[in-house]
């Protein structure tokens, strides 16, 4: 988040913007804290043994995309590297990665009533992201007021991302054949992942 924070920091004028992302990046640091002590100290269980990595490819948002994008901000601070950065952070990462994360989750614990400390933090994660995506909202919404010639691009970035959005919900299955872990259902997260998209890019266009 910090180059973003800095392009505006250039612009000058958008002081309550850089101040939210100071708040977005300390609530980001508090989920990493909170991911990290769970799988150190709870995921090896009592006997601390050696946990698998989990089978499946990293996600190329997450691997490639998103780094890119937020790092071609240091030397290009036009509103489209903008534009895209957010496309990129808060609305696909935050805005369906996530939300698809949250929900496999809720569908492999809620039901089984297990590991409630775990569900708890989950979903208070959820309150705070709900925030940034709303954030990332505004903040591309502002991007296009001030831009429209950028509409179309926004556009074509979302479709390309949600298609990328799809290969990782997918790639949660891959490394299984049905009937999947926990019972859960890859048609439904793959559309579940398809609405995502779409919602995101048209409550940013409806502004």
């Amino acid at each position: 988040l910090a180059p973003l924070q800095q392009v505006l920091r250039h612009e000058r004028g958008h002081m309550e913007e850089e101040m939210y992302l100071t708040q977005q990046t300390y609530e980001e640091s508090t989920h990493v804290e909170f991911f990290q002590r769970w799988i150190n100290e709870v995921l090896p269980g009592k006997l601390r043994e050696d946990v698998p990595v989990p089978p499946g490819n990293q996600s190329a948002i997450i691997a490639e995309i998103l780094p890119k994008a937020m790092t071609a901000l240091v030397t290009d601070q036009s509103r489209a590297a903008q534009l895209y950065a957010v496309a990129v952070y808060h609305q696909v990462v935050e805005g369906v990665l996530a939300e698809v994360g949250y929900q496999v989750f809720y569908d492999c614990l809620d039901a089984r009533a297990i590991l409630p400390g775990l569900r708890q933090g989950i979903r208070n994660i959820q309150t705070d992201e709900s925030r940034h995506i709303a954030f990332g909202t505004y903040l591309a919404r502002r991007i296009l007021t001030e831009n429209p010639e950028l509409r179309d691009r926004f556009v074509a970035w979302m479709k390309e991302l949600g298609a990328q959005a799809r290969a990782s919900a997918d790639s949660l299955f891959a490394a299984y054949t049905p009937p999947y872990p926990f019972g859960l259902d890859r048609e439904k997260m793959l559309a579940f992942s398809d609405t995502l998209c779409r919602r995101r890019t048209e409550a940013v266009l409806s502004g």
